[in-house]
């Protein structure tokens, strides 16, 4: 089908060929703001979207009165790039000559918005500048993004130099309470075990002569010495708990209870089951063989009978072991489940119990990442419950 000239014309645009035209047609698709002004870079005739954004009249925008409607904090900048490249283009003109930058524009209704600029002198065929044109395109939401980003970073920086600090200060202070608890630790021990001898030598000088209740006394303060001394040593070990470094094993569990068991050697009448199915995993032997050694002679040591009975069991979680030590003991009103958990806090009256054992159960668990819950009433036996987080996977031991 045939078409008319005029109809060509209707359904396609004209070609512009001038490069001038063709720069305005290119940006009036683009800007936000576009602009002109003269050589020196003074605005001569109206700007309407300058005027409809800032509500500056063309009087207003005359001698750099543009640079009223930029934020205080980046006239100056704005100002000094303007009169550089204005002043550059005039002394030494090149195709290249641009004129760029970012600020924060004022809008009439009172509110700021970023705005980046570009610009590009016009020459004459002789290469003097004719005058600049240009253009401003609309930033801010990646411009506010941008700087909530640096906000970000100089936050985290600023929390990681905090962080440093402040790790740097509780290394300091552990050292410091090292060697305050090791000379603690030194300058008592040493005065105690000079009473326990002198206590022993009176007793041994004077036998024959020596009352029985007098006897028994001296007998008695050696006794409690040596749960002072057992305080102290609990206490420098609670220290230094979470600074201690420990190789990963491979452990097999139900050995390591049997080892334990053995070593508390329970009374006769005692029964203590170890389920078999405990797992053999790849974890810190020594934390986990203190772990079950405070909690079964903490069972054994309470226990109100000597025939009593312990029961030693697990199961898998997603990242380790949940281990479960049930007595049949008289168990712990409600009212202590959190007290026991505490340092020096012990139930009864157990002269040689230092009231650390719980305590000292409690940091090792936490330190390795899991947590120790305790079920008990009165008359009902006691249940401790505590995982155990293994960084490697784990296999079950044969039945």
């Amino acid at each position: 089908m045939n078409h008319s000239p005029d109809n060509n014309a209707d359904r396609y645009p004209q070609i512009v060929t001038d490069p001038i035209e063709r720069y305005q047609t290119l940006i009036q698709g683009v800007a936000a703001i576009l602009w002109e002004t003269d050589a020196r870079g003074e605005v001569q005739a109206e700007i309407p979207q300058w005027s409809a954004f800032t509500g500056q009249p063309l009087e207003s925008i005359q001698r750099g009165g543009w640079l009223n409607a930029l934020h205080p904090e980046d006239r100056d900048r704005v100002r000094l790039a303007w009169q550089t490249a204005v002043e550059r283009a005039a002394m030494a003109p090149t195709d290249h000559m641009t004129f760029e930058a970012e600020y924060r524009l004022h809008h009439r209704d009172d509110y700021y918005r970023w705005m980046r600029v570009h610009g590009v002198p016009v020459f004459d065929p002789d290469g003097t500048v004719q005058k600049w044109m240009g253009f401003h395109t609309d930033i801010d939401d990646r411009k506010n993004a941008e700087l909530a980003a640096k906000d970000r970073a100089a936050e985290i920086q600023r929390l990681n130099t905090l962080l440093t600090q402040m790790m740097a200060l509780v290394d300091r202070r552990e050292r410091e309470i090292d060697q305050f608890t090791y000379t603690i630790s030194h300058d008592l021990k040493a005065p105690l075990r000079a009473v326990t001898n002198l206590s022993q030598w009176i007793e041994d000088d004077l036998i024959g002569e020596l009352a029985q209740q007098s006897s028994e006394q001296l007998q008695l303060l050696r006794t409690r010495v040596g749960r002072m001394e057992a305080l102290i040593d609990g206490l420098l070990f609670y220290s230094r708990i979470s600074r201690m470094e420990v190789n990963i094993e491979r452990v097999t569990v139900v050995k390591l209870v049997s080892d334990v068991v053995a070593l508390l050697a329970p009374p006769a009448g005692f029964t203590i089951e170890i389920d078999p199915g405990l797992p053999i995993l790849d974890t810190k032997r020594w934390s986990l063989q203190q772990v079950f050694s405070q909690l079964i002679d903490n069972a054994i040591a309470h226990h109100h009978r000597d025939d009593g009975n312990i029961q030693i069991s697990s199961q898998p979680l997603a990242e380790g072991y949940e281990f479960t030590i049930t007595d049949d003991g008289p168990g712990i009103p409600p009212a202590q489940h959190e007290f026991v958990f505490g340092i020096f806090n012990t139930l009864g009256k157990k002269a040689d119990r230092t009231g650390m054992g719980l305590a000292i159960v409690k940091k090792i668990v936490e330190t390795e990442g899991g947590n120790i819950e305790l079920s008990s009433d009165l008359g009902a036996g006691t249940q401790l419950r505590f995982t155990w987080l293994t960084p490697v996977a784990t296999e079950l031991s044969a039945a």
